[in-house]
């Protein structure tokens, strides 16, 4: 319990501090945060021999490469992206073996989301189309695995994952609005904050 409220204190914390001085709080407190939520996988690491824990545990270190990448004060955009896309790959790895039927019906929507999402942001892109369109399949394969591995067995850890798969996909799309498109003060906090809880539940789905 103390974890998770050390944890949505400093992510509280973080969100505060983006853009505001001095910047240093925030350069602390979001890496601290998704450092916060990687304890959270090994306190309930009882053996590292669980491939899904270990699919996890990377794919939260690869993000907390990504948090540094995107907070610096130089633009580190495509290492970023490419950071978290290593993240989604190691989730969706770690999803897809985890279950044991797939259903295409239930990626349907989220494919319609896909195509629907790039059209609107394509013009905007530029040099960044590409790199956008590989990262958002990925992210897209994330979310249906996660949403298919709780179709498929429906125990909290899987309901845990579909959640925060979805709370990713909400937090990438507000991002990718906000940067090439149209920029609102409002936009950071929800950025952040359903990022930090996105990680936390596929975090939490761990603890089997």
């Amino acid at each position: 319990m103390l974890t998770i409220l050390a944890i949505a204190a400093s992510a509280t914390l973080a969100i505060y501090w983006e853009k505001r001085s001095p910047a240093i709080w925030h350069y602390i407190l979001k890496p601290l945060t998704t450092l916060g939520i990687i304890l959270v996988v090994l306190s309930h690491a009882e053996t590292f021999n669980n491939l899904y824990l270990q699919l996890i545990l990377l794919g939260l270190i690869f993000c907390l490469a990504g948090d540094i990448f995107l907070m610096l004060p130089k633009d580190r955009f495509l290492p970023g992206l490419v950071s978290f896309l290593m993240g989604q790959i190691l989730y969706a790895s770690a999803f897809i073996r985890s279950a044991s039927d797939f259903s295409l019906l239930i990626g349907l929507p989220i494919l319609i989301y896909g195509i629907w999402m790039f059209y609107l942001l394509q013009p905007h892109l530029g040099q960044m189309k590409i790199a956008v369109l590989v990262y958002m399949v990925f992210i897209l394969i994330m979310v249906w695995s996660a949403l298919n591995l709780w179709w498929d067995i429906g125990e909290l850890f899987a309901v845990y994952a579909a959640v925060g798969a979805v709370l990713f996909v909400i937090s990438d799309s507000v991002l990718a609005w906000n940067r090439f498109v149209s920029s609102h003060p409002l936009y950071r906090p929800l950025i952040l904050g359903s990022y930090f809880i996105a990680q936390f539940l596929i975090a939490s789905s761990v603890i089997q």
